[in-house]
This record gives structure tokens, sequence and C-alpha cells, in this order.
């Protein structure tokens, strides 16, 4: 459902300390990771660099194409985040725009997005800042490079259906995903570059 990337072991190219006193790793996805016939039709390199400093996490995804012609990929970033409890949490950001949630388009009137049954809301063009609040802490979300934005969670039902997840767990965890709901182009030698940027602070 999710594409090959989530399927297939990634390596691990550098981890460490800098200057600042951040800690960092980079995973690399490269063709001679994937099956023959994916990597003819996807000859790219995919990087992964996270930095993480007190409570501060930089995610940066990079896919530079080393193939000679113009590939298309589609980029998301499956971000969980861990609540106390869903009935408590709210996503703000989205006020006023225009989404599409299982097929039915609506516009998000209110200020906070209630995480109360099945949530599915995409949201096109909505790279502005983001902020989830779960009665004792929120989470400040930025993101550049993709275009779009979804909110997730399974609700009890789907919850129940899902072999990897317990039938409680849907109520500890929202995602709010930075994506690309179309296909980005990149040109042969070229690259793509996607950011999320988060940071964890006491509600106000």
């Amino acid at each position: 459902r999710h594409g090959f990337a989530r399927l297939t072991k990634w390596a691990v190219e550098e981890c460490g300390i800098l200057d600042d006193g951040s800690a960092f790793g980079e995973f690399v996805l490269a063709p001679q990771d994937l099956k023959p016939e994916l990597a003819l039709q996807f000859p790219c390199r995919v990087a992964l660099r996270v930095t993480i400093q007190g409570q501060k996490m930089d995610l940066q995804l990079q896919v530079d194409n080393l193939g000679k012609e113009t590939v298309s990929a589609a980029c998301a970033l499956h971000t969980y985040f861990a609540l106390d409890d869903t009935e408590k949490t709210q996503v703000f950001g989205f006020q006023g725009q225009n989404y599409v949630e299982l097929g039915t388009p609506g516009v998000q009137e209110a200020a906070g997005i209630p995480i109360i049954g099945k949530v599915e809301r995409q949201f096109r063009g909505s790279a502005g800042p983001l902020r989830i609040e779960d009665g004792t802490r929120a989470i400040e979300l930025q993101q550049s490079g993709f275009p779009d934005a979804v909110v997730w969670n399974p609700g009890a039902a789907d919850a129940a259906a899902l072999a990897d997840l317990g039938d409680e767990e849907y109520r500890h965890f929202v995602c709010v995903e930075p994506v690309t709901l179309q296909r980005v182009e990149i040109a042969a030698g070229q690259s793509w570059i996607g950011r999320h940027q988060l940071l964890i602070s006491a509600k106000n």
C-alpha cells in the first residue's frame, strides 16, 4: 500500500554527534538494494537524514535520480505520534483549507481536527505550520518540499482489522504526514528534497 521503500532494508550510511551537540543518522536506499526489475524502473539513491537535539527533530528525505531519464516519485514520511488519548487530541493548522476524506471533499471549518473515530483527511497545498495538542504537550510541525499533508487514525473498526495493530492502540497515536499526493518529476541527474521539522513543548 505504501510503496517499496517501506518494505526494503536500508543501510546505515553514517551517524554521530555534530559540533552543536546534536545527534544524527543517515540511512540510504540505493539501486543495488532493490530487486533488479525495480532498480531499472527506479534508478535512484534515497537518503533519510535524522537529526535530534533536545526536543527538536529534523527529518530530511532526498531522492537523487542516477538514471538517464526523468523519474516520477510519490514520497511521504509516515510520522506516528504517541498520545495519551486521542479523545484529548486535536490537530491545528488546517482551518479554511479544502480536504478529501475517504473520497468525499470538504472544508476544514473548525480550528482543530478532533481525532474521534476514523480520520483520513488529505490536504493539498498544506505546507504551513501545524500543531498537535493532546492535553499535556504540543508538537509543532514544519515541512518543506512536501506540498501536502495527511491526518490519519484508523479508528476502532479498522484498527481491529489490522494485524500489526492492537485493538486499542488506535487511541494512543495520530499520524500527521508530510506527503506528495501528486508524483514529483525528477529529471536525470537531479534531486528532490523534502524536510520535516518537529518541536515538542509543554502545552500553553
